[in-house]
């Protein structure tokens, strides 16, 4: 009976174990960030002041230059400049704005 609980519990252990994974976020300056499509962008400030917003599920990356991705909340007025497309449903309610914003206009990623 010992050697089955014991089985059962060094199994346990290590279904645990693998199932455990760590995400670490941090804030950096659009200067030291190097365009290498492993960084998940999940927020942007602007250098004018507005934040935008990226989905965990879907961040947004950094490619030639900027920042693209799938925007769930913008806070202020976006440039219709980065604007790339609308994501609505059905009903037509947006969903997300598909924005590319330049890092020479990002302050704080």
């Amino acid at each position: 009976m010992r050697k089955i609980i014991s089985l059962f519990t060094i199994v346990a252990f290590i279904v645990f174990s693998l199932s455990c994974s760590t995400t670490k976020n941090v804030r950096l300056d659009a200067d030291a960030v190097k365009e290498n499509g492993k960084i998940r962008v999940v927020q942007v400030a602007k250098k004018s002041g507005e934040i935008i917003e990226f989905s965990k599920e879907q961040p947004g990356r950094i490619h030639n230059g900027s920042i693209t991705g799938r925007a769930v909340r913008i806070t202020g007025e976006l440039d219709k400049a980065y604007i790339k497309g609308i994501e609505k449903d059905k009903k037509g309610k947006i969903l997300r704005i598909i924005v590319s914003i330049p890092l020479s206009e990002v302050e704080m990623i």
